[in-house]
């Protein structure tokens, strides 16, 4: 799989998912079963951003903060 480097200066005004969080999203060597735990259960939970949910490739959802 080609990598793909992005220049986040260049979204002036826009979210750039980290590294983890595009793992936990897309999935990837490294996130295991991890990507089907939750970080959250509602907006409250998140220090900032909204509570996400997504579908794990085992079935299922998670929920992260974005």
């Amino acid at each position: 799989m080609k990598k793909l480097k992005l220049n986040a200066s260049a979204f002036q005004n826009g979210e750039v998912l980290t590294r983890s969080q595009l793992k936990k999203v897309l999935g990837g060597t490294g996130s295991g079963t991890d990507d089907c735990k939750s970080e959250c259960s509602s907006d409250h939970a998140c220090s900032s951003g909204t509570c996400t949910a997504y579908h794990c490739e085992t079935g299922g959802e998670y929920n992260v903060c974005i």
